[in-house]
């Protein structure tokens, strides 16, 4: 845990807590702007009042000699802007909507007149006059309504001009921790920021570490010029990726959805080697709830404490197709003939000729060695690289049992890639997270937020469609990756003056 302590101007001092070891990031928005009177001149003492339309969480602000006011810190959605000054009109702006990391400039022009009477504007699109960043935000309802199809958020990263997708994009589940962050910017090697309301998001490689479930995220920014000095320990862009929080009204969702063998079609790959569909399940539910925390006779948290929680769980079985080089049936009983490609030359480079090991003898400085049944020049024989019965070693020769045959035709004489399997990935992801928000007065706020996500993964067992490569039940080829993924952060904000 480390402080961090940022001055925002000279109207205000951000304290930070996070718990991460590396400097956050800050994920919300900026309003500031300069109050005037109609004939230009600076309005001084007036009270600007700043709402979250969503919470009713209100900060206040007086503009200083030069006019003007500023709110650093402001959670993404829509607000409503209030300026009074006496001898003048009041001047409500409605509608504003504040972005992930947006730093808005709001000029209000007050007019003569009485207190009591309100100037109303709805507020048009405002543009980020206060940052230098390039980039595009990923809006709310881009993340609800278009296609995702493993239900990640960060798909629509390649939505921001300039950002090239570069992963597989068979794989774009919450597991696919390496292609969700796959992609170039600008040309950029795919070495991207990938941060979570402020804080690092890294598995190893650059690769995202939790990805929420879609319903979770308010929004994020994909930031492919980042100029400013916060952001910067990669070449690439940065995601900075907001988590939704809690509402003075409830929300909540549930969703499933399944895809099997029925309705999935045969890969490339096995129409290719002649093979039949592998298996197909796959089954991704959850449900994402938030609102007020409410403790009936105890505690009524509108407008003042928030929460959400969110819960996913994948079980899927994907294939990964490949091809194997595996011994053919001749190998196994010693011959290698197969290995020579071209019997009018034994000196082709093309061929490969095997060496008796027990058979070396110096010749000056080097050792030499006589090979299986091959010629030193001209035509080679049916008997090159026939390797006999008695050299076999048996504990070699019970291990092939477990070994498949060949199942395509294969290249170089049938001796390479001549094995295809589907290597199915067995997947049973679980995750959760739950986020805390607490207005603890005007000045000072407080947030936290937890997850947990584990993957367990049955993978790599290329041979599992071969019933002998089973010993006890379990295949020689099986292999286990399991991934655990625990992280949060804790944020309090206290505007001292």
């Amino acid at each position: 845990m480390h402080i961090n302590i940022r001055h925002l101007g000279s109207a205000a001092l951000l304290v930070c807590l996070t718990c991460v070891v590396a400097m956050s990031q800050e994920f919300r928005g900026s309003i500031t702007g300069k109050v005037t009177d109609p004939n230009g001149a600076v309005v001084s003492g007036a009270t600007v009042t700043i709402k979250n339309v969503a919470t009713n969480a209100e900060a206040t602000a007086t503009t200083n000699d030069e006019g003007s006011y500023d709110f650093p810190v402001l959670l993404p959605g829509k607000y409503r802007l209030v300026v009074t000054r006496e001898g003048f009109k009041v001047e409500a702006r409605e509608q504003i909507e504040v972005r992930v990391a947006d730093k808005l400039t709001i000029d209000v022009q007050l007019q003569t007149g009485s207190i009591a009477e309100t100037v109303t504007v709805v507020s048009t699109p405002t543009l980020d006059t206060g940052s230098v960043t390039t980039g595009a935000v990923i809006e709310r309802k881009q993340i609800a309504e278009l296609p995702l199809s493993e239900g990640t958020a960060y798909q629509l990263a390649t939505l921001a001009p300039g950002v090239v997708y570069t992963g597989n994009p068979m794989f774009s589940a919450p597991i696919s921790n390496g292609n969700l962050a796959a992609f170039r910017v600008n040309g950029a090697p795919a070495q991207n920021q990938i941060t979570l309301d402020g804080s690092p998001n890294y598995a190893f490689d650059f690769a995202v570490g939790f990805s929420p479930p879609a319903d979770a995220v308010q929004e994020f920014k994909v930031q492919t010029n980042v100029f400013d000095a916060q952001q910067g320990y990669s070449a690439g862009g940065t995601v900075n990726v907001a988590v939704k929080s809690g509402t003075n009204d409830p929300h909540g969702s549930i969703y499933y959805f399944n895809r099997d063998r029925s309705r999935t079609a045969n890969n490339f790959f096995s129409n290719r080697s002649g093979q039949a569909r592998p298996i197909r399940t796959y089954h991704r539910f959850g449900g994402v709830i938030n609102g007020p925390l409410y403790l009936p006779k105890v505690y009524n948290g509108r407008n003042k404490t928030f929460f959400l929680f969110s819960y996913e769980r994948l079980l899927d079985n994907t294939a990964e197709p490949q091809l194997f080089s595996v011994p053919t049936a001749a190998m196994r009983s010693g011959d290698f003939s197969a290995l020579i490609t071209d019997r009018t030359n034994v000196a082709n480079s093309a061929n490969t000729i095997i060496y008796n090991p027990f058979t070396g003898t110096t010749s000056g400085s080097n050792v030499v060695r006589t090979s299986f049944g091959c010629p030193t020049s001209g035509a080679v024989a049916a008997t090159c690289n026939v390797i006999p019965s008695t050299l076999f070693n048996p504990v070699a020769v019970a291990l092939l049992k477990y070994y498949p045959l060949p199942n395509i035709a294969g290249t170089a004489n049938g001796t390479q890639n001549n094995y295809f399997s589907n290597v199915i990935r067995h997947e049973k992801y679980r995750a959760w997270l739950t986020r805390i928000d607490h207005k603890i007065s005007a000045r000072q706020s407080i947030f936290g937020k937890y997850y947990h996500s584990f993957n367990p993964e049955d993978r790599y067992d290329w041979a599992a469609d071969f019933p002998v490569s089973f010993i006890n039940g379990a295949s020689i080829t099986k292999g286990f990756e399991d991934r655990t993924n625990d992280g949060g952060n804790i944020d309090y904000t206290n505007m001292l003056s």
